[in-house]
């Protein structure tokens, strides 16, 4: 079997322990130096990147290392303390990291403008705009690829690759302004929105190859899309709103371009899809008309909707902890996100890593036996395709 295939197994095996895990240990990661804290990604080995808020209300951007948090960069002011509690304000302030340990993220300087900004091994680096003042890093691949968005010599904002740190302008479809793009992945397929003119509402859009094709929206009129995560799989997920005050944002996935709403049970009005991993896991937030709930951290598994402060363990849930929203979800299933402490009066940065049933590990081993004995099988057979030969 070829080492692709073999891959792609392990992952529909992984993906498999992850999807039906029934229960996850909590990880407090605390708020740093600060009074509060969120964590926005997560990479395959752990290493956690979000945002803190110290007690002059200026925002760091950091990593957690092995639980430790490192501090990577300036104070910014564009992300405040409504950003912690309401996980709608993740999206304003994003920061990524890859397997790598490379971290982006747009630190703002005295004059309030954003640069967009790459971490690696301890060394900062500005990634510079389109000629324009501000630039906003928002994604980044495996291979260091790095997508967000950048003003251009007019003060537009236009949708951004760079690549090996040179920025090069992704370009949109016609009629469409002031782009930004969100997310890529490891095959170099980006997601962003941007503003239709016609009508000044909301456009999806994945660029393959440099060539941009909106997504499906046609099931709606909404004026407010947006598309959070991506995957290796191409599914994309996100939010849309439609353009009353009756109606509220929806968890929406696209796959293979074609939207469909995400479950979202009876009591809660209003829900985002932030992040997906290559199982088609969905992670996000919903909210609730019941202000004693208000918001809560959510899953999505096959379009089924799960409220994740319901798979914590009594214990956690004894010593106050409250999952108020869920921003991104590695190939492990480990989730990340901000949580809220009722009895100690903090919002803190958090990780879930899923703790498989025992019939799930048995149904791990018995992929990874068939994985073993494919593998196996296929030697043979191409070894007596040669003697024949």
């Amino acid at each position: 079997m070829k080492r692709s295939a073999i891959s792609v197994a392990m992952l529909a095996v992984f993906g498999i322990a992850s999807v039906h895990a029934q229960t996850y240990t909590f990880t407090d990661l605390g708020h740093a130096d600060g009074v509060s804290a969120a964590a926005a990604g997560i990479n395959s080995a752990g290493q956690v990147v979000g945002l803190y808020m110290d007690s002059s209300h200026l925002n760091h951007a950091v990593t957690w290392i092995n639980g430790q948090a490192i501090e990577l960069g300036s104070a910014s002011t564009n992300w405040g303390f409504g950003g912690f509690s309401n996980p709608w304000g993740m999206s304003g302030s994003a920061i990524s990291i890859n397997n790598a340990g490379q971290i982006v993220w747009s630190p703002v300087d005295i004059n309030n403008a954003s640069h967009a900004t790459a971490w690696n091994n301890g060394v900062t680096t500005d990634l510079g705009t389109l000629g324009g003042a501000q630039s906003e890093a928002l994604g980044i691949n495996q291979a260091g690829q790095i997508v967000g968005r950048a003003q251009d010599v007019n003060g537009n904002w236009q949708a951004v690759a760079w690549n090996n740190g040179q920025p090069t302008e992704l370009a949109a479809p016609v009629g469409t302004s002031s782009w930004q793009a969100n997310a890529v992945n490891n095959a170099g397929q980006i997601v962003g929105t941007g503003i239709r003119q016609s009508d000044n509402t909301r456009q999806p859009v994945m660029w393959d190859q440099g060539v941009a094709t909106n997504l499906d929206t046609s099931w709606t009129q909404s004026y407010q899309i947006q598309a959070y995560g991506l995957n290796n799989v191409g599914q994309v997920v996100g939010s849309v709103k439609a353009p009353n005050n009756v109606d509220y944002y929806r968890a929406v996935e696209w796959d293979h371009g074609v939207a469909t709403l995400l479950g979202m049970p009876s009591g809660y009005y209003a829900a985002e899809a932030k992040g997906v991993n290559d199982a088609g896991q969905v992670v996000g937030f919903m909210l609730s008309h019941d202000a004693n709930v208000s918001f809560r951290a959510a899953t999505w598994i096959n379009g089924q909707v799960v409220d994740l402060n319901s798979l914590l363990s009594a214990s956690v849930l004894d010593e106050g902890w409250v999952l108020l929203g869920a921003n991104a979800i590695n190939d492990n299933g480990q989730i990340v996100g901000q949580a809220y402490n009722s009895k100690m009066g903090v919002i803190n940065a958090f990780v879930l890593t899923p703790v498989p049933e025992s019939s799930t590990l048995a149904m791990m081993f018995l992929g990874l036996g068939a994985v073993t004995m494919g593998a196996r099988w296929r030697s043979v057979g191409k070894g007596h395709a040669q003697a024949r030969g």
